[in-house]
């Protein structure tokens, strides 16, 4: 094994483990986990597209895991660092190490291990084959090109936005191609090859995807985080997503809109000196325009929307990390540009870089912990919560566990005794999942009572739900904890957590 790897190891794991380390120890189920806490995958991940994420779970276990799925992360994330590593050319040591920690400290990986834990082991692997894709796509030989193809379908089948992280790894590679002095014909012909082996596995995802919902019986929905939306896209579908992609790229990394201005002001800093060693390099090699104005079309404007393009795609009006996990090449990508390219003041250059990206990290780490703390203490109130609900039903005359219908009025994150004491929390609630309760929906409720060993039956009809929030008496109920806020009205039970806008 080579130092460069074992760096890679080493780096990857210490990183994981300061920066992850309480999620991976701590059994807090939330948001979607509370329903996957006793299963992992089913039907409903299967019409989603996400078939391979049941033999996973058939090999890794069915349950929710978080210690062993961490460490899943942290073998299949090793992986891909030494991979993107090797195809930017990254051999110095504090390269690999910046890599490593970006690569496991990102906010989407706490979102994932906050709040989607049950799939941060397989989708941590959906990125490793893409990268692994990526990898041998530089390869001419057919083996190697469909072995590529054949990761790039695996990708899909365990997570199908990370197609997206493919698509980034190589627009990085071709940047790096043109300042080696490569040929914008030789570089257009490389892109191409990908795109076709980035088709040929679209098209066999696809084709594989709709055959087993053929057989099976089972239709996609028509959901936001759905294979069906591919339906909807054209030019004009693709131009505005495209644009709302660009934005949230710039406002997470460069506005100081959702992590501060001092973050912002490093990453402007890294992507400072990149661009200034492009410069430097395109001088000195004398590259012709052309090759150098695709260089900063590449990574300007094409590899932010083409990173950030799932949640244009979905219409996510705010930013979504899991399925955006591929924005974060943008470091490595900085990172080999400083690294990798002469310039008068490489030196200083490369000292910055490590001072800008140490101080990222650091904020990176600190901005996990917290998360997963305010996690864990949602979580205890949640229990607290639903305990003592639990016990107040009980006692109410003519309601009969797992027979009665009960409508929920109201969240209960916004009580107003949650969001007077946990105002701490509105720093990470950018993170999907990441309020003042465990519970975040209605089917989560549900969930939540059956982990305890209770079972309630939730209404879902949404007319007869409009129908009970329209009634005075329901408006004039009290909510959670003041008493009255349970009551049976005629034969359903209601449970006021908040006022109803």
């Amino acid at each position: 094994m080579s130092a460069n790897r074992k760096i890679a190891i080493v780096s990857t794991a210490i990183f994981s483990m300061i920066a992850n380390a309480f999620a991976y120890f701590n059994l807090m189920p939330h948001h979607d986990a509370i329903n996957h806490a006793l299963y992992f995958a089913g039907n409903w991940e299967l019409s989603l597209g996400r078939f391979l994420l049941i033999p996973y779970g058939k090999i890794f276990g069915n349950i929710y895991m978080p210690w062993l799925n961490g460490w899943l992360s942290i073998v299949f994330l090793t992986v891909s660092v030494c991979l993107i590593c090797e195809i930017y050319n990254m051999n110095k040591k504090w390269q690999i190490v910046l890599t490593a920690g970006f690569l496991t400290t990102n906010y989407a990986i706490t979102e994932l291990c906050g709040t989607f834990s049950f799939v941060l082991g397989s989708y941590s692997l959906s990125f490793m084959l893409a990268c692994l894709g990526c990898y041998w796509v530089e390869y001419s030989s057919k083996r190697k090109l469909c072995l590529a193809s054949v990761c790039f379908f695996l990708s899909m089948g365990l997570y199908q936005a990370y197609i997206t992280a493919a698509m980034s790894v190589l627009l990085g590679k071709a940047v790096l191609k043109l300042l080696d002095g490569k040929k914008i014909k030789g570089v257009f012909k490389d892109c191409f090859k990908w795109g076709m082996i980035l088709f040929i596995a679209a098209t066999l995802y696809i084709v594989v995807y709709k055959m087993i919902l053929h057989l099976i019986g089972i239709v996609s929905p028509d959901s936001y985080n759905s294979i069906s939306g591919i339906k909807k896209i054209n030019l004009l579908f693709l131009y505005h997503g495209g644009r709302v992609a660009l934005k949230q790229f710039v406002d997470v990394f460069f506005s100081g809109k959702y992590f501060g201005i001092i973050t912002a002001s490093m990453n402007v800093l890294l992507l400072g000196m990149a661009l200034w060693n492009m410069i430097k390099t395109t001088a000195k090699r004398k590259i012709n325009k052309l090759e150098t104005a695709l260089c900063y079309v590449l990574i300007l404007w094409v590899f932010p929307i083409i990173s950030q393009l799932m949640c244009g795609i979905m219409g996510l009006s705010t930013v979504y990390f899991t399925p955006s996990y591929a924005m974060f090449i943008f470091y490595p990508i900085c990172i080999a540009i400083v690294g990798n390219y002469n310039s008068d003041e490489r030196k200083v250059m490369q000292k910055l870089a490590m001072l800008a990206g140490g101080g990222l990290l650091c904020y990176f780490v600190l901005y996990s912990n917290g998360a997963y703390s305010l996690q864990k203490i949602a979580y205890d109130r949640t229990v607290s919560i639903v305990t003592r609900v639990a016990g107040e039903i009980d006692g109410i005359e003519g309601y009969i566990p797992g027979e009665t219908n009960v409508i929920l009025v109201g969240r209960m994150s916004d009580n107003k005794g949650n969001v007077e004491s946990l105002n701490g929390i509105k720093k990470y609630e950018v993170l999907a999942g990441f309020t003042k309760t465990s519970i975040t929906y209605p089917q989560t409720f549900t969930s939540f009572f059956k982990l305890m060993g209770d079972k309630i039956n939730v209404e879902s009809n949404s007319e007869k739900i409009k129908e009970y929030l329209e009634n005075s008496v329901v408006k004039n109920m009290s909510s959670y904890p003041k008493k009255g806020y349970c009551k049976m009205i005629d034969d359903v039970l209601v449970i006021k957590f908040s006022d109803v806008s």
